[in-house]
């Protein structure tokens, strides 16, 4: 079968995604299985998440994890749904070549047997249909700007998404912003985007205008960040962008 007509979650094929909290690096991924059973062990044995994480060989790696982790029940299986769409928006993001056949082959695309395969299935068929469809009805929202603590722009968040998670959190690269965004996604299981801190604010305002339904800034050290230019640019591009108050003292 044409490669571009068949989708292995095992297959290598590496992305970046969540921050590492302790390190402040992105964690790289080298396929959607590395990323969807190191979400599912976290928070639950730290050691063993890092050591599939650095599993290379694609079949020892599915012996090891396959059976590891069940999807019982429809909690389970709507948050495993959510993991595995944000993993394959995450890995589209490196991977706009291979992603690119795989829209070109969408009518005959397969996924290949696996454990979860009908939910990958239907993750990778909604993450193509909302591509064609140029992503209607997405909430794709970002963040800018500082808040007084991690803590307070985490639960500002937490406040935001408090009915309906988005499906994908924006942040630029270095700002103060980026860990909480960081760990709001990978509490809703949303893909987290992480705008390159080398662009230009030209290209990054541009870059959220295109890409996001809803920008938010956060007040708290707004004068000292590189975010109220941003902002300006923005705001005279026509994009609406909700200010986020102090926190109370």
């Amino acid at each position: 079968m044409n490669s571009a007509a068949k989708y292995d979650p095992f297959r290598i094929m590496p992305f970046e995604g969540y921050i590492n909290g302790a390190t402040g690096r992105r964690e790289s991924y080298m396929s959607l299985a590395h990323f969807y059973y190191s979400e599912q062990l976290r928070g639950v044995d730290e050691n063993y998440r890092q050591y599939i994480l650095n599993q290379s060989d694609p079949e020892l790696f599915r012996v090891e994890v396959e059976g590891v982790w069940q999807t019982n029940g429809k909690e389970d299986q709507e948050r495993a749904y959510r993991i595995f769409y944000a993993g394959i928006y995450m890995q589209a993001l490196n991977n706009k070549d291979v992603y690119s056949g795989f829209l070109s082959n969408a009518s005959n695309l397969c996924v290949t047997n696996c454990e979860n395969d009908a939910l990958i299935a239907d993750a990778l068929g909604q993450f193509i249909s909302d591509i064609v469809n140029g992503n209607e009805g997405q909430r794709k929202v970002a963040f800018l700007g500082a808040g007084s603590t991690n803590e307070y722009m985490l639960s500002c968040m937490e406040a935001i998404f408090a009915k309906n998670s988005p499906h994908c959190i924006f942040a630029i690269q270095d700002e103060e912003c980026q860990l909480p965004a960081s760990q709001f996604a990978i509490a809703s299981a949303s893909a987290l985007n992480l705008i390159s801190g080398s662009d230009s604010d030209d290209e990054i305002a541009n870059n959220i205008a295109r890409k996001c339904t809803h920008v938010f800034r956060f007040i708290d050290g707004f004068a000292n960040s590189r975010s109220e230019e941003i902002v300006t640019l923005l705001a005279e591009a026509g994009t609406q962008v909700r200010a986020i108050p102090k926190a109370d003292s």
